[in-house]
């Protein structure tokens, strides 16, 4: 059974996120050396964004890794950009910047890029699955976690680490890592926020 955590509001909500990386930070920092993490972007990772970047001594920055769950393809200076997103509300307000990895890659195809990204994981990680240290989720209010959206066939892939797909409602495209990355992680956290969400929460956990 998952661990659940429930704050009163969403800035308690950021700052309890904000403890939790902190000390995934730490731990996995003196037990290998080094913090990987897959970061997603949307309304909660917002707050522990900006949490975050209160903290710029919490952690030795250089020895963090991140890379991210899923992208929507446009340049990072777009609103829209979630490596964008982070950069803006955090990663500029520290005094070393982590190592980041991206998505977008500007010249290349959305599918190329889902093909380079997978080859930077497999050369990083090695062999196998990569196992994230800590992966941050969201969920959509019609359940999509990452980009993957229900009833599409990125649900069903079992080999590739990332994929080129299309939001079904907008037609946007967007990266993601697929489903045997995010269950390979060490740690996998959904920050979640609003009443909209609740219902679609207590399914998920009920197993329907």
């Amino acid at each position: 059974m998952p661990e659940l955590r429930a704050f009163l509001d969403e800035q308690t909500l950021a700052q309890g996120a904000a403890d939790l990386f902190v000390q995934a930070g730490l731990d996995s920092i003196a037990r290998s050396g080094s913090f990987r993490v897959a970061l997603s972007g949307g309304r909660g990772p917002q707050g522990l964004f900006e949490a975050l970047a209160l903290r710029p001594q919490a952690l030795e920055w250089r020895r963090v890794e991140l890379y991210w769950v899923d992208e929507r393809w446009v340049q990072p200076s777009d609103g829209q950009s979630n490596f964008g997103e982070a950069q803006r509300r955090w990663l500029q307000a520290l005094p070393q910047a982590p190592h980041c990895h991206p998505m977008f890659a500007a010249g290349l195809t959305p599918e190329a890029a889902a093909q380079a990204y997978e080859a930077l994981l497999r050369e990083r990680f090695g062999a196998g699955l990569p196992a994230f240290d800590l992966l941050l989720l969201g969920m959509g209010v019609d359940g999509h976690t990452a980009s993957l959206f229900p009833g599409q066939p990125s649900l069903e892939e079992a080999q590739r680490l990332c994929l080129a797909v299309t939001q079904p409602a907008t037609g946007q495209v967007r990266l993601t890592l697929t489903l045997p990355v995010l269950n390979a992680a060490k740690r996998c956290v959904f920050i979640l926020s609003g009443a909209d969400k609740a219902e679609l929460l207590a399914q998920v956990l009920a197993g329907r």
